[in-house]
């Protein structure tokens, strides 16, 4: 039986089907920014200073922001006072835990967007007021898996919408880590990415108990962390620096390593590998505070069962196994987006559209690829199966 979350707050509007293959997004450019076509996949190139990024995001994607605000958001924040109710609590929160640099990215994409910077602000914010991410992670490490494989479910509520605007995000930042990320247009942090140095970074939203907003908002914490880490130990330190809001799971592979951190406000709990595999979904299972999946939801028990009755010497774990595997945990009205992350190779297998995603087609897309031949600078070269 499939899970269905009894949590989407937003379901006060309901569009009823999936979204047909189409390109929402135009080609061009912005300064040193642009936006392309990758095999069918939208791909937006940000370059240079907070503040051009944001104003190449603005000026590159305005009307598609515009749009899936007025279709997705609109609806839900109609009346008004759940938008004054959602900036209030933004501001007097998380707003002061945004760095400089993202603030400067904010004001700049809202100037060139022509929206609200209050609004822009609550796309940042909104998934720490409520959660709506279901999702499945697996990581499989040789010698269970010819290399090193990050698999990706991203189940959300997308009411005919959401599909139809999921776009791949290239960040070429003056200063920090080059990153890719799969996400929305608006959405500034990262729910799904990795970096030139290959570390790979995806989460899933915990319906723990407590909560806390005195924090960055998560996503863009997670880019920070993909910004400032080159592996997984790099990336653990960070969390364990920040405060934090939400619970979620968090997901984290290198070149020769893997870890899901179990992050709640007031702690974290880092699940290493068995047997050269760790997975998660929404619930925490580390001993101390594990929680029983709620009715119906089989995926952890599926995904346990798969590694559990692989036969010994049997042939490594490649891409279409990983593939039939999301297939098989994913939540088929949610699925909007599924990926393959392979760090060594530092490649993305991307599946985007009508859900459930998994089941359409992945389109493979390559680090020197998705960055484009112009580049403000280097991209980090490393030796091959190395960190």
């Amino acid at each position: 039986m499939r899970y269905l979350s009894c949590l989407l707050v937003i379901c006060c509007f309901g569009v009823a089907g999936g979204a047909a293959a189409e390109r929402v997004f135009t080609p061009g450019t912005s300064g040193r920014g642009e936006l392309v076509y990758l095999h069918g996949v939208p791909v937006l190139r940000l370059r240079g200073s907070p503040q051009e990024m944001g104003a190449q995001q603005g000026a590159l994607i305005g009307p598609q922001l515009r749009d899936l605000y007025a279709g997705y958001f609109g609806p839900f924040l109609r009346d008004g006072r759940l938008l004054r109710e959602a900036v209030a609590v933004s501001r007097l929160t998380l707003a002061e835990h945004i760095p400089e640099d993202y603030r400067a990215e904010i004001e700049a994409l809202a100037a060139a967007a022509e929206m609200d910077p209050a609004v822009v602000l609550v796309l940042q914010t909104f998934l720490d007021l409520s959660k709506l991410v279901q999702c499945s992670m697996v990581c499989a490490l040789p010698p269970l898996s010819d290399e090193p494989l990050m698999g990706r479910n991203l189940d959300f509520p997308g009411y005919g919408i959401a599909e139809r605007y999921s776009l791949v995000v290239v960040r070429q930042p003056d200063t920090g880590r080059a990153t890719v990320s799969v996400g929305w247009p608006g959405l500034l942090g990262i729910l799904s990415g990795y970096n030139e140095s290959g570390l790979c970074l995806t989460m899933a939203e915990v319906y723990a108990a407590a909560t806390a907003l005195d924090g960055m908002p998560y996503a863009l914490l997670y880019r920070r962390v993909l910004e400032r880490s080159d592996d997984v130990a790099g990336a653990i330190a960070l969390l364990e620096s920040h405060r934090r809001t939400v619970s979620n799971n968090i997901a984290l592979m290198d070149r020769a390593d893997a870890a899901v951190v179990e992050s709640a406000s007031w702690s974290q709990v880092v699940r290493r590998p068995r047997d050269g595999v760790v997975f998660c979904a929404n619930y925490f299972t580390a001993a101390h505070w594990a929680q029983e999946p709620l009715r119906g939801d089989d995926r952890l028990e599926l995904l346990a069962e798969h590694f559990a009755q692989r036969a010994p010497g049997a042939d490594a774990m490649r891409a279409p196994e990983l593939v039939a595997l999301l297939d098989a945990v994913d939540l088929p009205q949610f699925n909007l987006q599924a990926m393959i992350f392979a760090p060594r190779r530092r490649a993305l297998s991307l599946a985007i559209g009508a859900p459930p995603a998994v089941q359409g087609t992945f389109v493979d897309l390559g680090w020197d690829e998705l960055l484009g031949a112009a580049r403000s600078r280097p991209v980090l070269e490393l030796e091959e199966g190395g960190r």
